[in-house]
C-alpha cells in the first residue's frame, strides 16, 4: 500500500474532533464537499466506513475510533514541533473586503495612512 494523502488524514482528524463536517471543513479552509470527498477517499483506501453521518453531524465508527486513536496524537505531535517556528509579525497589517470598496475608498486613503505607520 502506498502512503495515505496526509490531507486525508488531517481532514478526517478535524472531522473526528468537530464531529461536524461544516466546522471541519471550515477549520481547514476548504469546501464541505472537498473534505466529504477526501474522507470517502480515505475510507475506499482502508477498506472500511470510518463515520457514520447523520442529520446533526458524523460519529467515528469503531473503525473510526482506532484510526482516530492511532494518527491524532502524530498530528498533534507535528503541531507542537512546528509551534516554534510560528511567525509572528507585528509589522504587517493583513486585511480582506470587497474590490469595489477597495478600490473606492481604501486606495485613495492608503498614501495618508502609510505615511502616518511607517512601521506597517
Amino acid at each position: 500500500m502506498s502512503r495515505p494523502p496526509l490531507h486525508a488524514l488531517q481532514g478526517f482528524v478535524a472531522a473526528a474532533r468537530s464531529g461536524n463536517l461544516s466546522r471541519a471543513a471550515e477549520s481547514l479552509h476548504l469546501t464541505v464537499s472537498a473534505l466529504s470527498h477526501q474522507i470517502r477517499g480515505l475510507e475506499e483506501r482502508v477498506g472500511q466506513r470510518l463515520f457514520v453521518r447523520n442529520a446533526r453531524g458524523v460519529a467515528l465508527t469503531d473503525d473510526g475510533r482506532q484510526l482516530f486513536d492511532r494518527v491524532a496524537l502524530h498530528f498533534d505531535a507535528l503541531e507542537h514541533a512546528l509551534q516554534p517556528f510560528r511567525v509572528r509579525r507585528d509589522d504587517v497589517l493583513t486585511i480582506s473586503l470587497m474590490p469595489s470598496f477597495a478600490s473606492s475608498w481604501l486606495v485613495p486613503r492608503l498614501p495618508r495612512f502609510l505615511a502616518a505607520q511607517p512601521q506597517l
